[in-house]
C-alpha cells in the first residue's frame, strides 16, 4: 500500500492567507538552501518568536508538512514525493 498525503495547501481565507503572507514578509530578507526532502530558511537575527509562532500557524493551515523552528532558522520537511515538491513550491 502506498502512503498518502493530504497536500490541501493553503486552507486559509483569502485575507487570513495576506495577513500570514505579511508577516512572513516582515521577516525581511532571508536565504533558502533546498534540502532533500523540503527547505531551510535562514532569518536574520532577533525573529525567533515569530518564527516559533509562524511555524504553529503553518502546521495547522500546512499540516502535510514539519515545520520545525530553530533559533533564526526553519525547516520545513516532508516524507512522501508529493509532498516534498508541494514544500519545494511553497514560494520561498
Amino acid at each position: 500500500m502506498s502512503e498518502s498525503t493530504n497536500i490541501s495547501c493553503c486552507t486559509l481565507s483569502g485575507s487570513e492567507r495576506a495577513e500570514r503572507s505579511e508577516r512572513w514578509r516582515a521577516l525581511g530578507g532571508y536565504e533558502v538552501e533546498r534540502l532533500d526532502d523540503g527547505l531551510r530558511l535562514t532569518f536574520a537575527e532577533g525573529h525567533e518568536d515569530e518564527l516559533r509562532e509562524l511555524a504553529r500557524l503553518e502546521r495547522a493551515c500546512c499540516a502535510f508538512a514539519d515545520w520545525k523552528p530553530a533559533g533564526n532558522t526553519i525547516e520545513v520537511t516532508a516524507t512522501t514525493a508529493e509532498a516534498i515538491a508541494a514544500v519545494h513550491d511553497l514560494g520561498f
